[in-house]
């Protein structure tokens, strides 16, 4: 019996993710109960210790416990392994003690990008199957929609605000080019506002926006910045693009590298303002390349790719 971890909740990649695959799995299956214990470390689930050999779980993220069922994760990233601010000793034996065996057991394990699936396979070894299923993008972000007019004349900035994110390195640049409006899109407004503490006339908060309403901000910027120096896969590069805006990206960062395919405005290094400002003005210009053909990254391909593994998995 195949079943599935769906209690990732909220609107970060991962529980996009699974809200968007799972919805479409094909073959039947059961959920984890609402209410059961709901942490990224829980080894202990009791759901997953009362499964036997024969079952499999399949969870649209990376949590993995103790269990004698299968269980066929899905790792977007290995930021918590590679990024020196995200690692910890705590999360180094989670993965060495819990992921890495039930991956190792399992023979295979999914993956969102060609960047992710490198690292991934560095990180296990050959004997092991990595599988990248690809990742969609919700059918609001497409280029015909409302335009936010607020959004004129401005750069974006959507996401979070952890280290990785890189996102002090566009305060700096904003003192650069004073007369230069940013907009930022996230769930941390305060932790936002101290960031950029020194060019907040500059800079306009926004959170708890839908899919629709980013959409529109998407359409009406003048493009959105993507200073992050890792990612997993870069969902918001993907969304705007999707919405015709074009991006401004550090040419270090594969995941979106991979994505833009040589358009936008690439930054060749990520902590030099002076650089960002000079990508603040291509983007201002208009004058960056055509967005490349992204029809591949769509949730039914995603969800019918999951889906088909996943049957193979449990008919064998």
């Amino acid at each position: 019996m195949l079943h599935v971890d769906t209690r990732y909740r909220g609107n970060h990649g991962i529980a996009r993710f699974s809200r968007e695959v799972v919805q479409r799995l094909t073959l039947p299956w059961i959920p984890f109960a609402a209410g059961e214990l709901n942490t990224p470390l829980d080894v202990m689930n009791l759901r997953r210790m009362s499964l036997r050999t024969g079952d499999t779980i399949y969870s649209p993220g990376f949590r993995a416990g103790i269990s004698r069922a299968t269980q066929i994760l899905t790792i977007h990233d290995l930021i918590h392994l590679k990024d020196p601010v995200e690692y910890s000793r705590a999360k180094w034996a989670y993965y060495e003690f819990c992921v890495k065996p039930a991956v190792r057991s399992a023979g295979k394990v999914f993956t969102v990008s060609q960047t992710s699936s490198v690292a991934i396979r560095e990180w296990l070894g050959d004997e092991v199957e990595v599988i990248d299923v690809g990742n969609g993008c919700s059918d609001s972000f497409v280029e015909e929609g409302r335009r936010d007019n607020s959004a004129k004349g401005a750069l974006l900035y959507v996401g979070g605000l952890h280290p990785h994110k890189n996102v002090s390195v566009l305060a700096g640049a904003l003192r650069l080019r004073p007369k230069q409006r940013l907009l930022v899109v996230t769930s941390d407004v305060a932790k936002a506002r101290t960031i950029f503490r020194d060019v907040q006339s500059q800079v306009e908060f926004r959170s708890g926006v839908s899919d629709e309403e980013l959409a529109s901000l998407y359409r009406g910027a003048s493009g959105l910045l993507l200073p992050s120096t890792v990612e997993g896969f870069g969902l918001t590069a993907l969304e705007a693009m999707k919405c015709g805006t074009p991006i401004a990206y550090w040419s270090g960062c594969s995941s979106i590298a991979e994505i833009a395919k040589g358009t936008g405005a690439a930054v060749s290094t990520a902590m030099d303002a002076e650089e960002w400002a000079d990508a603040f003005d291509l983007l201002m210009s208009e004058r960056v390349p055509d967005i490349p053909d992204l029809s591949r990254y769509n949730w039914d391909y995603v969800g019918a790719r999951v889906s088909s593994e996943l049957a193979h998995h449990v008919s064998c």
